[in-house]
């Protein structure tokens, strides 16, 4: 076997242009493989984490109807006893705010913007004493300019995005159209309720900063003719509380006609979209990893090929056709590693800064819906499992692909091996 080896290394260190161009096809596919596998999965990662940061919680506390409607933001099976639920909440640990969402139309005029329109939006009433419980809008790393709204007025906050759309500033004054809450035979009305923008803000959520304006909840409440019930109470479990065990403590403390929602079954849609992306995005890893099989079995082909007369007289002077094979094998295991070293280090290095740094999509996500919840750095991962499978393939595959070949140019008599026919 040790002569085998001594063989196979004199083989690759004799044709080294044809080693080199097989390795480095072999390591570039590997390195994409590495690469891409740490940004799409990264991203699907840090898409979930804003989803529950910016949008959803951990969960939300809805009537089995609003669940159903949730979608649409209407009034109508609202949760009228908040401050008990956040209570039953809260003594399991957790944390809860309460929140009004209902689709709205921002219409806005000359006298404070470029030019007059309309533009449908989602008006989220919050609780600013404990909305920070729950989620991370309100914070300084968030606002871009001006101030977050005060209590008890008619101001509001606004996303980056919707803010450039239409070009409002700080200090900006547009009017909400928005149908009141209908209560047994009353269906609520449209309401119109002039506000001022008084803050502008950035955050991870894409729909966020393209669509929500944030008003206080006790303004909510009076224009809206709420009685202090509100659409959702969203919950943050303790650090290390499985969603799972917390669905089933909380469900046995509910009152009737009420259930806790986690932020897979709210984002239901959002999750189908991006696995759906993720398995479109797999079909490219491995259209990679075919690209670099078809280059190392063309190179193992023709190298296979080029030495039929130096095969047929191995076979001549005596040498088994297994150890032939063995032979063979042995060289393109070499490529392999020589491949899955230069491969996964040259990942790996180019991984560090896509963890560290990232790599920013502002400009793209801002224009384009790519169905993440992310607004503009995407970062990798470092995933283990990629790593040493792409390791392994690299091995692998050069010694699979060149079984056949040889297996082939076995098969062919001394003599044709020796004058080439």
């Amino acid at each position: 076997m040790l002569f085998l080896i001594n063989l196979a290394w004199k083989n690759l260190t004799r044709h080294k242009r044809r080693t080199i161009i097989t390795s480095i096809a072999l390591a570039f596919g590997l390195m994409l493989f590495i690469i891409m596998d740490s940004l799409l999965i990264g991203a699907l990662e840090q898409s979930n984490i804003n989803l529950i940061d910016s949008e959803t919680g951990d969960g939300k506390i809805l009537t089995p109807m609003a669940f159903e409607d949730l979608k649409f933001m209407p009034l109508s099976n609202r949760v009228k006893n908040p401050s008990e639920i956040i209570s039953i909440v809260e003594s399991l640990g957790a944390k809860a705010s309460k929140r009004v969402n209902v689709s709205a139309e921002m219409i806005y005029t000359e006298d404070y913007f470029p030019k007059a329109g309309a533009t449908p939006i989602l008006l989220t009433g919050v609780d600013l004493e404990s909305d920070n419980n729950v989620f991370k809008i309100f914070n300084e790393k968030s606002l871009v300019d001006g101030r977050f709204m005060s209590k008890g007025s008619d101001e509001v906050v606004i996303g980056s995005w919707l803010a450039e759309d239409i070009g409002a500033k700080v200090g900006s004054v547009f009017t909400l159209a928005v149908k009141t809450a209908a209560d047994g035979d009353d269906p609520g009305y449209f309401q119109t309720i002039d506000v001022e923008v008084v803050g502008i803000i950035n955050v991870s959520s894409p729909m966020v900063n393209r669509r929500v304006v944030y008003y206080p909840l006790d303004m909510a409440d009076f224009n809206l003719e709420l009685n202090d019930s509100v659409t959702e109470v969203a919950v943050r479990l303790p650090l290390g509380e499985k969603l799972e065990n917390f669905n089933t403590k909380v469900e046995e403390l509910l009152p009737e006609g009420y259930e806790f929602y986690t932020w897979r079954e709210i984002g239901a849609d959002y999750l189908a979209l991006t696995e759906a992306k993720s398995g479109g995005s797999s079909i490219i890893i491995f259209l990679v990893i075919i690209i670099a099989l078809v280059g190392i079995t063309n190179t193992m082909l023709m190298t296979i090929n080029e030495r039929q007369q130096e095969l047929g007289m191995m076979r001549a002077l005596g040498m088994s056709d297994s150890n032939i094979r063995k032979a063979f094998i042995l060289e393109a295991a070499g490529i392999g590693f020589i491949g899955s070293v230069v491969g996964v280090l040259l990942g790996c290095l180019l991984n560090i800064p896509m963890v560290n740094t990232g790599i920013n999509f502002g400009p793209y996500l801002r224009d384009a819906d790519m169905g993440y919840r992310i607004s503009t750095y995407m970062y990798g991962i470092w995933n283990i499992k990629t790593i040493f499978s792409a390791f392994f393939l690299g091995l692998v595959i050069p010694v699979i692909v060149g079984i056949y070949p040889t297996k082939r140019a076995i098969q062919k008599s001394i003599p044709d091996c020796i004058y080439g026919r």
